[in-house]
């Protein structure tokens, strides 16, 4: 009994210690995941299961294997390609990437798939180059540069029909840069610089021809107006012409009128009004030469003159003044007009 009594305080103590080792133990079960964030159970090496976010406490013997990261990741990536004219074009891509879903499946798929992530990345790497070299080599150089969305698509569609398996997808592929060697730039540069020299030239070729074009129309509109106007205008003088002749003949009548009722001799209006008809000619002549008869009894040789040339006039043998007959106001009118 004593024996025992003496055994008390070392039994004391270890109970003591176990009790402290166990309550270390408890303490370090706990452990916290946080959010989009999967922690992966394991136990003696074997999956057991996946922990999302928030607090959680597991027994000392099983063990955290791998905290998986829901994130979007990126990582770039360069590499060269040849076009289908063989032209070497160097690309950098920007690939962004993530685990598929938040199964267990999944996940599980996303951890134990690979050895570690620099395995994953390289797999990756080689599986996105391998499909963009086969698309490139589809297309020519100058029609790659069109097609990056169409191209990074394509490839995109391809690469995640493998990593589905793998647990993993890629979200986006952006093609960054696209370069080519300095021989095809030269020779790009200089087809660029031929088609602007060439569509300037088609622009001002078409600016002269709206010029010139707009031109000919008002040209053709002032032609087509000042027609109007000299139309207008001719009509005018002509209407103007027939009123001053019929004024004349409306005031040679009078005049004749009034000689007859004062007994006149008819001669003597004749004789005025060629008078008043040199008296024109010398005034507005303005320097040319006019050859006009002007002795005694031109007036009636002009009479006799214009008359001989109607013969239903009945003065075609008019020679002297004795024979001139008398000029009625019917017959007068034609003469001055």
């Amino acid at each position: 009994m004593e024996f025992l009594l003496s055994l008390a305080p070392v039994v004391l103590v270890i109970l003591g210690v176990l009790v402290v080792i166990a309550l270390i133990l408890f303490l370090k079960g706990f452990y916290t995941v946080q959010q989009n964030t999967i922690v992966v159970i394991t136990l003696f090496g074997k999956y057991l299961r996946c922990v999302k976010a928030g607090l959680h406490w597991k027994f000392p013997w099983e063990k955290i294997y791998s905290r998986c990261s829901l994130k979007m990741q990126s990582v770039q990536l360069e590499f060269q390609a040849i076009t289908i004219d063989q032209a070497n074009i160097r690309f950098k891509t920007l690939i962004i990437y993530s685990v598929l879903d938040n199964r267990p499946e999944t996940v599980k798929q996303a951890v134990f798939r690979f050895e570690n992530k620099d395995i994953f990345l390289r797999t990756l790497f080689g599986l996105t180059e391998g499909e963009l070299r086969t698309e490139v080599a589809k297309f020519r150089q100058q029609q790659v540069l069109g097609i990056r969305e169409e191209l990074s698509q394509e490839v995109v569609n391809r690469v995640n029909k493998q990593l589905a398996e793998w647990g993993y997808r890629i979200a986006d592929l952006q093609v960054t840069d696209i370069s080519f060697d300095r021989a095809v730039t030269d020779s790009m540069t200089r087809v660029v610089a031929a088609q602007n020299e060439m569509q300037a030239a088609n622009n001002e070729g078409e600016a002269v021809r709206i010029k010139l074009t707009k031109e000919a129309e008002a040209q053709g509109a002032a032609l087509r107006i000042r027609a109007e106007a000299e139309k207008t205008a001719a009509k005018l003088r002509g209407e103007g012409l027939a009123e001053f002749r019929q004024a004349i003949t409306r005031g040679i009548s009078g005049s004749i009128e009034e000689i007859e009722r004062a007994g006149g001799d008819i001669n003597t209006l004749i004789q005025y009004l060629y008078l008043e008809t040199l008296k024109d000619v010398a005034k507005d002549g303005k320097g040319k030469i006019i050859f006009m008869d002007n002795g005694a009894g031109a007036a009636q040789r002009m009479v006799n003159q214009i008359s001989a040339l109607s013969p239903a006039s009945g003065y075609g043998n008019i020679d002297t003044e004795e024979n001139i007959p008398e000029v009625e106001e019917n017959e007068l009118a034609p003469l001055l007009n």
